[in-house]
């Protein structure tokens, strides 16, 4: 019985420390500034070339992945890139 328990809370414990709530998105540490630029762009253009409700649906859900992935991992500058890049690109896009 002892196993058993012992067996469950490791388990539960390599679950809780390897779950990556920015669903594996990898952001280089050191250019994250940079790199935002890049993934707002290319985001932006996705959304906006998006074809049907579920490949805009995707998009959407990958933009909100990526905007939470840059709050909470790097926050000021890097965040502030990302949210500009990507809103600018759509409006300018949508004629806006």
């Amino acid at each position: 019985m002892k196993k058993m328990v012992f067996l469950l809370a490791a388990a539960a414990t390599f679950v809780a420390c390897g779950a990556d709530k920015s669903g594996g998105i990898k952001i280089d540490e050191i250019d994250a500034e940079n790199q935002a630029f890049a993934d707002g762009e290319r985001l932006a253009e996705a959304l906006v070339n998006a074809e049907t409700m579920a490949e805009f649906e995707a998009v959407r859900s990958e933009i909100e992945q990526y905007q939470d992935a840059y709050r909470s991992r790097f926050g000021g500058q890097a965040y502030i890139n990302f949210l500009t890049t990507t809103t600018d690109n759509i409006s300018e896009s949508l004629g806006l």
